[in-house]
């Protein structure tokens, strides 16, 4: 689901976040939990991850995110990298699994669709899909 309203907080709006956004939540949501002392290097990668999807929050000292939007000057330069990044995968896909791999690789992140462009590269098969 996309945000059609750039002014939501996806935090409190958890239902406009796409599968890929989702994702990321889930995951850095679990790892600020746990983590002791270091919820501030977490949140720093948790930003970074979805700055790649053309998303940003805000956060202070405190290490508490907020105010989670779709970043228009963000979203410009990463959807150009993401659109090269699949039609490399495209390019070196194995015959006969472009059709499901194209089917899985809208939800996977950048840096799930650049291991996978590199594994097709050396001639590992696909398999599992990262992440």
């Amino acid at each position: 689901m996309s945000n059609p309203d750039s002014s939501l907080d996806l935090f409190e709006h958890y239902e406009h976040q796409s599968k890929a956004l989702k994702a990321i939540t889930e995951k850095f949501s679990a790892q600020i939990e746990e983590s002791e002392g270091d919820s501030y290097e977490v949140l720093k990668q948790f930003h970074y991850e979805v700055q790649q999807l053309g998303y940003t929050f805000d956060y202070g000292l405190d290490a508490v995110p907020y105010n989670f939007r779709q970043d228009v000057s963000l979203l410009d330069e990463s959807v150009m990298h993401r659109e090269s990044l699949i039609e490399h995968v495209k390019m070196v896909c194995p015959q006969g699994e472009l059709d499901e791999i194209m089917n899985t690789v809208e939800d996977m992140s950048l840096e799930d669709i650049s291991e996978l462009a590199e594994r097709f590269e050396s001639g590992e098969p696909s398999g599992p899909r990262p992440g």
